[in-house]
């Protein structure tokens, strides 16, 4: 999520591109004596805090307690969510173009079990391959 006053838009001199930076995040400017002249687009950025000139065209199922957490968490949501099947288990339908697979990758991996992802097929092959990734310690097992 995008709050107002959370990030600024500036050249970043070692990539020569114009990026969008958290303002929290931060930690030293250089002013420059030299007034910089860049020439590139400024990207949107997404509900998710991503920037890109391209877009993904998403569409996912929401259950309600993914709905919830979607508008109380990104309220910029709520314009893209509509109510699909009521008797579904999953009776909300986000359609939306996202920037980036990483933001809204996060929040569907954060709720398992809760959204089905109807398409693209990218964010699909992003998400298993983001499910594969996942590690988990041994638990050692008493045998008595």
């Amino acid at each position: 999520m995008v709050k107002s006053n959370s990030q600024l838009c500036a050249l970043d001199l070692e990539s020569n591109n114009i990026k969008h930076f958290k303002i929290k995040r931060i930690t030293d400017c250089i002013v420059q004596s030299v007034d910089a002249t860049h020439t590139s687009e400024i990207n949107p950025t997404d509900i998710f805090g991503f920037t890109s000139s391209e877009t993904i065209a998403v569409i996912l199922d929401l259950s309600n307690r993914a709905y919830h957490l979607l508008i109380e968490e990104i309220p910029e949501a709520r314009p893209y969510i509509n109510l699909y099947e009521i008797n579904s288990k999953k009776p909300y339908r986000f359609i939306y173009e996202a920037r980036n697979l990483i933001g809204i990758g996060r929040f569907i991996l954060g709720l398992p079990g809760e959204i089905i992802v109807q398409s693209p097929p990218q964010l699909i092959d992003y998400l298993q391959k983001r499910i594969r990734e996942f590690s988990f310690a041994e638990v050692a097992t008493d045998s008595k």
